[in-house]
């Protein structure tokens, strides 16, 4: 396949030459007409140029070795010709930029199509949980937050969206381009700090317009929000789609013995995150449960358990804070839990203002989850379906367990999350 048309070479009907990068198209057509088309990814094509000469068949297109680019009908008549008879040995050239260009011998363009396109602009495709410079993600591509709970997708319908991915499979759209059934082509984090959307015709069809940020690049991030950070590490522009977030410390009297820390706190993030709130652990501590202070505390009686009634083992419990702020919320884990009734898994019932909850070293899997959730604001239900189950998180029958819409509003509204 050529891209030129040298002196003396000519094209019959049907038979044409293509730009290198196979995106343009110069072809003598058999309905007489001399077209130049560009080419598009999906097998479409659209005319840029033609010679107007469709309906009057012709024999030849000729790069003549005077210079001139004519069309001859079977007679040897001219129907169409460049007028460019006067630069022997020139050349035609299909370029790569959309232009039909006739050069002469001293490389100078002596005619042109002038159908110059707009570039669309490539590069290597963003990998991980970032777009850095000139990285690009093409239609299908995508890339997700560290912990994989989040996916940013140029998909191939040309829409640009953030999604949250859920436990049970599914996907949940928190922030989109909005310019899906577009002929969106690629998504590129732009050298001079833009994140733009071009279509197959090298327009743009969305931005960020943070176009003054040159070096800036954009990070899927695990609470959700969608971000470009200058080089100063400063946000230039967000989707606005970051989750609440439970920040959480776990101190430990006696360590758990049917599921670890990790697991629980795993188990509850995972379920909290369904619920567009975020779980950041930020510390583990072991106390010593030897001590004056806690040797009382690691079998800990709280009393009624109600909401707003810590009992005074509890309220004792809540001063070990360390490292944790005012809103941070701190679950203790002790050797047992009882209140007046019996034992317990667990209990959420707190002093003002030192939001915590005690749970005991044989609690289940969803016994952290359910116990914050109370600290949270909400309030037992009788289904075993859902996490806050008031029948024992060991009864529950359909892991992960639901949160339902109201529950999930007061997760969010609740001043422990942040």
């Amino acid at each position: 396949m050529s891209d030129k048309l040298v002196p003396n070479s000519s094209l019959a009907p049907g038979q044409s030459i293509t730009s290198l990068n196979g995106r343009y198209v110069f072809i003598y057509q058999t309905d007489g007409n001399l077209v130049l088309y560009k080419r598009y990814p999906n097998g479409s094509q659209k005319a840029l140029w033609a010679s107007g000469t469709n309906g009057k068949p012709g024999q030849t297109c000729i790069m003549q070795t005077d210079g001139n680019l004519v069309l001859y009908n079977s007679a040897h008549k001219p129907l169409w010709s460049s007028n460019t008879f006067h630069d022997a040995g020139s050349t035609l050239v299909m370029q790569d930029d959309g232009n039909a260009v006739i050069y002469n011998a001293a490389h100078k363009a002596i005619w042109a199509s002038n159908t110059v396109q707009k570039f669309v602009p490539g590069g290597p495709t963003a990998t991980g949980d970032t777009m850095r410079p000139g990285q690009v993600l093409n239609p299908g591509q995508s890339i997700r937050s560290a912990s994989g709970k989040f996916t940013f997708i140029m998909q191939p319908d040309g829409n640009l969206v953030l999604y949250k991915n859920l436990s049970t499979g599914g996907q949940q759209a928190r922030w989109a381009s909005n310019t899906n059934g577009r002929p969106t082509q690629v998504c590129i984090m732009q050298t001079d700090g833009n994140l733009v959307l071009y279509d197959v015709d090298g327009n743009a069809l969305w931005s960020s317009n943070t176009f003054h940020d040159s070096g800036a690049h954009f990070i899927m991030q695990d609470d959700g929000n969608g971000v470009i950070y200058r080089t100063n590490n400063t946000a230039a522009w967000s989707t606005n789609t970051f989750m609440q977030t439970v920040n959480l410390h776990v101190k430990i009297l006696t360590n758990p013995s049917r599921f670890t820390v990790a697991q629980m706190v795993n188990t509850m993030r995972n379920i909290y995150i369904d619920a567009g709130v975020n779980v950041v652990l930020r510390s583990t501590e072991t106390l010593n449960a030897a001590s004056p202070a806690l040797v009382a505390l690691n079998d800990i009686d709280t009393g009624s358990c109600t909401s707003g009634n810590a009992s005074g083992e509890q309220q004792a419990l809540s001063n070990f804070r360390a490292n944790a702020g005012a809103n941070d919320v701190v679950v203790y884990l002790c050797r047992s839990v009882s209140y007046t009734s019996g034992s317990l898994n667990g209990c959420a019932s707190f002093p003002a203002n030192r939001p915590m909850a005690v749970i005991a070293s044989y609690c289940s899997m969803y016994t952290m989850a359910h116990e914050v959730g109370h600290v949270l604001g909400l309030n037992h239900v009788n289904d075993n379906n859902r996490l806050m189950t008031g029948l024992g998180t060991d009864h529950i029958t359909n892991p992960p367990p639901d949160l339902i819409a109201a529950e999930i509003q007061t997760m969010i509204n609740s001043p422990f999350t942040v």
